[in-house]
């Protein structure tokens, strides 16, 4: 048998039953240090605080002992698995559980030395002389070392069975509802020390009181009252009972004890974020003005044109129409400006109804660093160009904080090669010059939902200066060409002039810096391929070869590569086949997907068949299918409401042939015809109802009559009286 340190194993014994973990096992001495593990969880009121009836105790068991407890299969080795906070590594740790697990590391590093460990154990039987060591080399009590040294008798022999356990505490503020058999935080009241029974105590917290507090308290628009007047308000949102007064209805207040009281609820507030308490404090243009520091300027450190961009994205104040149908409001568009903060140059942007997200602003790298002909191509217009030369990649990109710390950001930054920085939450004076242009805060940004054509539309009839919305979202980037281009070429820079610059006579605008920078050999520029754009930048989608064309977005695409090849026949006799495709949302005129034949990629054009035409936006063709949907369980209603009507119409012509046909059947006495006399006879009686003076007898009708002539004759007497009366009651 071979006894690893920091095994477990299981014993089925009378006497010696349980799990135990090996500390130590030196086979000069008899016997093995053991520790038996408590059985009962461990869910203590303070981090690593064990109760003294779960502890774990060192033992010594005899070697032969546990030999012949596995002779007789009664010793099994097993495993433990960790708990997930116990996995976790420092870089995971917040900064205060940091500090405590660093600390308990070098207490107990003599602990996790298994060598160490044994000949401690060993020498001085048992683990007094091995506390002392640790009280010799760091300070500390030896309640300490023993607490820890339960942890990791119980959690295992390594660094991170030391990992600090706030999560089996309150710790400061962390919501501690009543819920789950909770008993309520905080001291008791006055009236329970006393003794006092209350006739409505006041409940703990709950969840549910959390929810309505904040969603009552968000309602309350900005800047916020004081608390008294705070708390009258969002204590109204628990009134259920109404009464009749002779102004209308009026809340009754709610029993006591059915609702928060003040200091629950300021605590509950508390928890909010300091800033955002601060935000709610003032109204947004007191804080822009008054309480943001503003230090230094934005072109600081920054080497020369080309060489730090600055990215923001905001609301535009316009609101747009669709192009599919100009009546339909498609809402207020999301604006993402490049600048370069050296010559205050706009070099890029990019006008799109979903986001703000990394997806988006990846769009916006690719209109700032494409060809400008690819990109007002795309757009749908004339290029204008104000910048010589066009931009190009720069060494440092400015984001904010949510666009730097997503991981599409930095894969983005090392595919193309620059460094990716950031401003930190609620500075926008370190890049102050976005924000001047965009003139106006992002606190609030509004999402893009497909089809809410009725929601949009209230929404502008609540802004009466915005009725005189004619624009789409091409025109509109068309308009911002034109705004850029004139702030380009013609915004008044001397500030900025310096001596060189007024000697070589530059043009004092950010155009005309942008040139100086690059002929004095100071800008930095960087390009790839248009392929290494489209592919890295622009979003994808999949696209299918179906036998009937190629589609994405329900839309089809053609180019002559499918054609040659029969992409189409292929996928008709082999099924259908996937292409991953990247397209520019501003446009539906084209998409590209992987050359499968070559290098680079291969351009599809939208297809004349296509369900739409090229100068729409993806965004709008979405819209167009929701707002398509949105009425699909009306029309399928009207369907099934026709269908029914339909059913029961053929049921009742059904139900009325069978009874004529039966009482037809019963009430005829004549021969019985074949099925070519009767088709005869029906021609024939057509005929004579249509004006013919003289009724054919059944002789003229049929040569092939029955031997019975006589018979034959008398029934055909009769058949023709009662055709008579049949064609006399039609012609009424």
């Amino acid at each position: 048998m071979y006894l690893t340190h920091n095994a477990v194993i299981r014993i089925d014994h009378e006497n010696l039953g349980g799990i135990f973990r090996i500390v130590a096992d030196d086979y000069k001495y008899p016997y093995v240090y053991m520790v038996k593990l408590p059985e009962k969880n461990i869910e203590t009121s303070s981090p690593g605080n064990i109760p003294q009836e779960i502890k774990p105790e060192l033992i010594k068991v005899d070697r032969d002992t546990l030999e012949s407890l596995e002779e007789e299969n009664k010793l099994i080795q097993v495993s433990i698995e960790p708990e997930t906070k116990l996995l976790q590594v420092e870089e995971t740790l917040n900064e205060k559980e940091l500090k405590i697990f660093k600390r308990r590391k070098l207490l107990m590093k003599p602990c996790l030395d298994p060598i160490l460990l044994s000949e401690s154990l060993y020498f001085n039987r048992g683990l007094g002389g091995l506390v002392k060591l640790i009280r010799n080399r760091m300070n500390c009590a030896r309640s300490t070392i023993y607490r820890l040294w339960d942890l990791l008798c119980i959690n295992g022999f390594g660094e991170k069975s030391l990992n600090p356990r706030f999560d089996l505490c309150g710790a400061p503020d962390i919501p501690r509802p009543i819920e789950n058999g909770r008993a309520k935080a905080g001291r008791k009241t006055n009236s329970k020390r006393l003794g006092v029974v209350e006739e409505n105590p006041q409940p703990g917290c709950t969840d549910s009181w959390r929810i309505k507090v904040l969603a009552a308290d968000a309602r309350i628009p900005k800047p916020k009252p004081l608390f008294p007047e705070r708390y009258t308000r969002i204590i109204s949102a628990f009134s259920t009972e109404y009464k009749t007064t002779s102004d209308g209805l009026e809340p009754v207040a709610p029993l006591l004890g059915t609702y928060p009281n003040r200091r629950q609820v300021r605590h509950m507030l508390k928890q909010m974020p300091s800033l955002r308490r601060i935000l709610e404090s003032t109204t947004k243009g007191h804080f822009n003005r008054n309480l943001r520091g503003l230090n230094g300027r934005s072109w600081q450190g920054v080497a020369g044109p080309g060489h730090t961009y600055a990215m923001d994205s905001t609301i535009g104040d316009v609101y747009l129409r669709s192009s599919v149908n100009r009546a339909w409001i498609i809402g207020r568009p999301i604006v993402y400006i490049i600048v370069d903060v050296w010559s205050t140059a706009i070099v890029g942007f990019y006008v799109c109804l979903t986001g703000p997200s990394w997806h988006t602003a990846k769009v916006a790298l690719f209109s700032c660093f494409a060809d400008p002909a690819l990109v007002a191509s795309l757009w749908g217009f004339e290029p204008l160009c104000s910048l010589y030369p066009f931009p190009g990649i720069p060494a440092k990109f400015l984001f904010d904080r949510g666009e730097y710390l997503s991981i599409g950001a930095l894969q983005t930054a090392g595919e193309l090669g620059f460094n990716a920085d950031y401003a930190a939450s609620y500075r926008p004076d370190w890049k102050g010059l976005v924000e001047v242009l965009h003139r106006i805060a992002k606190d609030k940004q509004y999402f893009f939902m497909p089809g809410a054509i009725d929601a949009r539309r209230k929404e502008l009839e609540l802004r009466p200066d915005a009725k005189t919305s004619a624009l789409t979202l091409r025109q509109y980037a068309q308009y911002l060409t034109w705004v850029f281009a004139q702030y380009n070429l013609h915004s008044n820079r001397d500030h900025r002039m310096d001596f060189s610059m007024i000697g070589a006579g530059v043009h004092a605008s950010p155009a005309g810096l942008w040139r100086f920078g690059f002929d004095v050999g100071i800008g930095y520029r960087k390009e790839h391929s248009e392929a290494r754009y489209i592919s890295s930048l622009l979003p994808q989608k999949v696209g299918s070869v179906r036998r009937d064309g190629i589609f994405m977005d329900r839309l089809q695409y053609e180019c002559n590569l499918a054609k040659e090849e029969s992409w189409t026949t292929l996928a008709a006799r082999l099924g259908h086949a996937e292409l991953p495709m990247s397209y520019f949302p501003g446009s539906t005129d084209r998409i590209w997907t992987p050359n499968p034949n070559g290098v680079g990629l291969l351009q599809m054009n939208i297809s004349d068949q296509a369900r739409a035409s090229g100068n729409i936006c993806h965004d709008e063709w979405v819209d167009a299918l929701v707002v398509q949907s949105l009425s699909k369980r009306d029309r399928d209603h009207a369907q099934l409401v026709s269908a029914l009507g339909a059913m029961q119409n053929m049921s009742n012509l059904f139900e009325n042939a069978k009874a004529e046909t039966a009482a037809a059947e019963e009430a005829y006495e004549g021969p019985m015809l074949s099925t070519t006399q009767a088709r005869t006879v029906e021609l024939v009686s057509g005929k004579f109802a249509t004006g013919d003076s003289q009724q054919p007898s059944l002789k003229s009708v049929s040569p092939l009559m029955p031997a019975y002539q006589e018979e034959a004759m008398q029934r055909d007497a009769i058949y023709s009286n009662l055709m008579k009366q049949v064609l006399g009651g039609l012609n009424k």
